[in-house]
C-alpha cells in the first residue's frame, strides 16, 4: 500500500480551491495548479502551494487530484503535452472528483491503467460549503487497495465514504444524486412559481411546508434564493445543465426509463440559454416564472 505523503490538486474553480484549503488545513501538503493560474493566487496569499508547471507536479506528488469542469476539460489534462498521461506510473494514483460523463471515467480508467497508474472514481456530493466542515459524502468506484492508497486524502475532505463498486460507480452514483437533487430544486420552483401566479403568498406557503413532512434542508437553502431572486451561485446553473445531460445519456446507455429528466433537461438548457447559466441551479425558478406569465400572466 502507498503512503500518501502530498496531493498534486487540478482544478482551481470554486470547488477545487475549497478542497486545497481543507487539505492544508487539515495537513496534507497540497499543491494546486488551474489552466488559468490567475485563478489561484487567492490561494497563493493564502500560503497554500501554487504552480504554474503541470509537469513539475506531476512528477511531484503520488497522488493526483482531478476536480474540473467536465469530462473534456478532463481528457485534456490528461492528454495534453506534458499533462497526466506522459507522466503515468505505478507509484502514482489518479483521484478523479470531479463530477463527468460515464463513458469518459470508463475511458480515462482505461488508459491510465494501461499506463500502470491506479485510479479512483470518486465524485462528490456537497458543495464549496460543505467543503470547510468535512461533510462531502464521497462516492467510490474502483479497486479496494487503491481506495485505502488514498483514504488519508478522502478522510481529510469528507464526513463518509461510501464505496459503490468498481469504477464507473462512482460517477453513476453520481448522477443519480444529482438527478435527485434537480427534482427537488425543480419541484420547489414549481410549486412556488404556481403559487406565485395563482395570487397566494409565498411566506404562508412556506410556512405550511417547513412544519410538514414535505421540508427537506434544500428546499431551506433554496426558497429564499427563489423569493429573493439572489442566485449567488453555490453550484452554477450550467453544471447542473451538463449533469442532466449525462444522466440522459446514461439513461440511453442502461435502458432506463426517465421521462422526468427529459422535462427538466429542456428547462435547464432554456434558462442556460436565457443568460442564466452562470447563477445558481435554483435560477431555474426564473424560467419557470418567465413562461408563466407569457401563457396566463
Amino acid at each position: 500500500m502507498m503512503t500518501v505523503t502530498s496531493v498534486g490538486l487540478i482544478g482551481g474553480g470554486r470547488m477545487g480551491q475549497a478542497m486545497a484549503r481543507r487539505l492544508h488545513a487539515q495537513g496534507v501538503p497540497v499543491q494546486v495548479w488551474n489552466r488559468t493560474a490567475e485563478r489561484l493566487q487567492p490561494l497563493a496569499a493564502e500560503g497554500i502551494p501554487v504552480t504554474t508547471d503541470l509537469p513539475a507536479l506531476l512528477k511531484g506528488h503520488p497522488v493526483w487530484l482531478t476536480i474540473l469542469a467536465d469530462g473534456p476539460a478532463t481528457r485534456s489534462v490528461w492528454s495534453m503535452p506534458g499533462g497526466m498521461a506522459e507522466h503515468a506510473a505505478p507509484d502514482k494514483v489518479w483521484l478523479q472528483m470531479g463530477s463527468i460523463d460515464y463513458p469518459t471515467t470508463l475511458a480515462l480508467a482505461h488508459e491510465a491503467r494501461q499506463r500502470g497508474l491506479r485510479f479512483l472514481d470518486a465524485p462528490v456530493l456537497g458543495g464549496p460549503m460543505d467543503v470547510p466542515t468535512g461533510r462531502l459524502i464521497v462516492m467510490a468506484g474502483g479497486d479496494e487497495e487503491v481506495l485505502e492508497a488514498v483514504r488519508p486524502v478522502l478522510e481529510a475532505l469528507s464526513g463518509r465514504i461510501v464505496p459503490m463498486g468498481p469504477v464507473g460507480t462512482g460517477t453513476l452514483a453520481k448522477l443519480a444524486s444529482n438527478l435527485l437533487l434537480a427534482h427537488m430544486v425543480v419541484g420547489l420552483a414549481e410549486w412556488l412559481s404556481f403559487g406565485q401566479q395563482v395570487g397566494l403568498d409565498p411566506l404562508r406557503l412556506w410556512e405550511v411546508v417547513k412544519n410538514s413532512k414535505l421540508y427537506n434542508p434544500v428546499f431551506e437553502a433554496k426558497f429564499p434564493a427563489m423569493l429573493e431572486e439572489n442566485f449567488q451561485p453555490s453550484f452554477a446553473l450550467q453544471w447542473m445543465t451538463k449533469d442532466l445531460w449525462n444522466i440522459l445519456e446514461a439513461a440511453r446507455q442502461f435502458g432506463a426509463y426517465t421521462p422526468v429528466a427529459h422535462t427538466m433537461t429542456a428547462l435547464y438548457q432554456a434558462a442556460q440559454n436565457h443568460g442564466l447559466g452562470e447563477d445558481d441551479y435554483s435560477a431555474v425558478h426564473q424560467i419557470l416564472r418567465l413562461f408563466s406569465r407569457g401563457a396566463g400572466g
